[in-house]
């Protein structure tokens, strides 16, 4: 649980957003994240995003994003917060929370690259009954490693009965 101004003062945080964070202390997260686009956020841009969504909104649910703990290791946070207007003093902060969901977050893209590689054994199972060719069919598995599976490159090779077992 945490509260920040929109000018990215950080006024309260609990014990349990410290832990997630990395923190010892209210003050040293304090601290740090007098800069918090730069220090907390992995993308900075996110917090534009975020401010620009509850301005037009009042409040968001579930946004997420990166956020960078104290030892610079990379999580991924669910954050949920709402505007807040002190009827005393009329000043406007940011009030919410967040989860860490970065093991969800890997286990999602892990399953994402999984269905991307079933999707792509698929194909190349109904290219192998319907190629011509030798030369047709490896030139369309390469085509759905790479476009289907998501690998930047493939190719085949052939190695030669040489001396030096040259690829071909």
């Amino acid at each position: 649980i945490f509260q920040t101004t929109p000018e990215e003062e950080l006024l309260t945080a609990n014990s349990a957003l410290l832990d997630i964070l990395g923190y010892d202390s209210f003050e040293a997260l304090r601290d740090r994240a007098s800069g918090m686009p730069a220090t907390v956020y992995v993308h900075p841009e996110d917090r534009a995003e975020l401010l620009r969504l509850l301005r037009e909104q009042g409040q968001v649910f579930g946004f997420e994003t990166q956020f960078r703990r104290r030892d610079d290791r990379v999580i991924w946070v669910s954050l949920s917060a709402r505007l807040v207007r002190d009827e005393l003093t009329q000043r406007v902060f940011i009030e919410g929370f967040l989860s860490d969901v970065t093991q969800r977050t890997a286990a999602d893209e892990e399953m994402r690259r999984l269905n991307r590689e079933l999707r792509a054994i698929s194909s190349c199972n109904q290219t192998l009954i319907l190629a011509e060719n030798e030369q047709a069919l490896l030139d369309a598995i390469c085509r759905i490693v790479s476009d289907e599976a998501g690998y930047a490159l493939a190719w085949v090779g052939y190695v030669e009965a040489d001396e030096a077992c040259t690829v071909r």
